[in-house]
């Protein structure tokens, strides 16, 4: 099952008279999921035994968000996510001494256990108009570009502090971390700290055409040249490696009068990879080559 709950201003008033304070503009968000599933034959499946065998679980998410003008010029956007999961089972890893030797063992523990995460960003964005000359039958072309830059932050889940994850000895001598709930349904907090900065570029191209049924000469046609064409990409100070992610990008674009439309999006790689096909620390810039594209799609809507 599923339960939203449409966004709200906890802080503003039905009653305001005025424009909103700041602090009125706080928007939150509430979305609750639960499942409860199980794979057995039909003959054991309303057994007691096959109470246990129920994998489930519920996740809750809380999106709040605050979004001001600044500068005149500027939008600034703050945001933090909540997540939280429940389970009422979990996993529990330990290496057992056999007559053949040690075995790993997986032990699943049945008991309420909750699990959560949340992330914090807060970035600026803005607006720049563009205007081309007219060229033929094209009285102007406008280009809108969107830049965005963001810094974001979450912490490392991983941690001790927190009870998600543990530590055993498998049965090759090597000590390996686990999480607890990952066999979870909704997963498990993410392990590893993350602190970078985010950014974006959007670009909308529209052409006003002259329109050559129109007699008096005043009539134009907008036309749609490329609709959200968006490059965007993270920067993790607190990885130990290839700090920057993939540059990915998307776009659109209509064709006959718009009865097509166009959609693509891929990804660029900004590192080199070496002889065995493994990303390495090194861009591509600094060899002479451009980022690679490592994927690429393209749809049609009629």
């Amino acid at each position: 099952f599923s339960l939203n709950v449409a966004s709200f201003n906890p802080f503003d008033s039905k009653d305001r008279v005025g424009e909103q304070k700041w602090y009125q503009r706080i928007t939150v968000g509430y979305s609750l999921q639960g499942r409860n599933t199980i794979t057995t034959a039909d003959s054991l499946l309303f057994k007691k035994e096959s109470l246990n065998d129920f994998t489930n679980g519920f996740q809750h998410n809380i999106p709040v968000s605050l979004s001001l003008n600044a500068f005149n010029y500027f939008q600034f956007n703050t945001s933090v996510n909540y997540t939280e999961r429940w389970y009422l089972q979990s996993i529990r890893k330990k290496l057992v001494n056999e007559i053949n030797g040690f075995t790993a063992e997986r032990d699943t523990v049945q008991g309420f256990r909750r699990a959560y995460d949340y992330s914090v960003s807060s970035g600026l964005s803005t607006k720049i108009y563009g205007m081309y000359p007219k060229m033929g039958k094209i009285e102007a072309i406008r280009h809108v570009v969107t830049p965005s830059i963001n810094l974001n932050y979450r912490p490392d889940f991983s941690d001790a502090r927190y009870g998600f994850y543990r530590d055993y000895v498998n049965d090759n001598g090597v000590q390996e971390r686990y999480s607890i709930f990952e066999s979870g349904i909704y997963g498990s907090p993410s392990a590893g700290k993350s602190m970078g900065i985010g950014f974006s570029v959007d670009n909308n191209i529209e052409a006003k055409v002259r329109n050559n049924n129109d007699t008096t000469g005043n009539g134009f046609s907008k036309i749609k040249i490329l609709q959200g064409l968006t490059f965007s990409g993270n920067y993790n100070f607190m990885a130990d490696s290839l700090k920057l992610s993939t540059i990915s990008f998307s776009g659109r674009t209509s064709l006959f009068k718009e009865k097509i439309n166009l959609n693509f999006n891929g990804t660029f790689d900004p590192y080199v990879v070496n002889e065995n096909g493994v990303r390495i620390d090194r861009f591509a810039l600094k060899d002479g080559k451009l980022a690679r594209l490592t994927n690429f799609g393209m749809s049609f809507d009629y």
